[in-house]
């Protein structure tokens, strides 16, 4: 019997290798989504934190205290724009290497359907070929047995 060999093996394993990597690049991207998304939230709370103390403190504190609070307030202001741009584009980032993925997926999927199928002919190709032998084995069985009743019946 003949072995099995696909002729897209080196597609296949490219295949699985490029959508290994889509995989590691979109969980490295929903990393970055998510440890961006932290830093804005904490921003945003440090910020309702200086609002809150500007706020409370605003009666008992100096000009200079205040100044600072609200120097402290604008400067959170500007990381928060700053952090939702990155946020933003991590997201962006992140949608690009999903829809990488899928296609990665979608390329491996067909390539693993042709080696399915190649397969399949392949096994289909061998049973015919037993088929063909049995068939051959069970004829010549079949001829000696006819060959040995005509003997028998020409000998008497």
């Amino acid at each position: 019997m003949t072995a099995f060999r696909f002729g897209l093996d080196g597609l296949l394993k490219l295949r699985q290798h490029q959508q290994d990597a889509a995989r590691q690049d979109l969980a490295e991207s929903g990393r970055t989504v998510r440890d961006a998304t932290e830093q804005l939230n904490a921003i945003d709370d440090e910020k309702k934190q200086v609002a809150e103390a500007v706020g409370r403190d605003s009666n008992l504190a100096t000009v200079s205290s205040l100044a600072a609070g609200h120097a402290r307030y604008h400067l959170l202001g500007t990381l928060e724009t700053a952090s939702r741009r990155q946020l933003d584009a991590a997201t962006e980032q992140h949608e690009e290497h999903r829809e990488a993925a899928v296609a990665a997926q979608r390329e491996l999927k067909t390539v693993q359907r042709l080696h399915e199928k190649a397969l399949y002919q392949h096994l289909r190709h061998l049973r015919r070929l037993e088929d063909r032998d049995l068939d051959e084995t069970a004829t010549l069985r079949a001829g000696r047995e006819v060959g040995l009743y005509a003997s028998r019946d020409h000998k008497r």
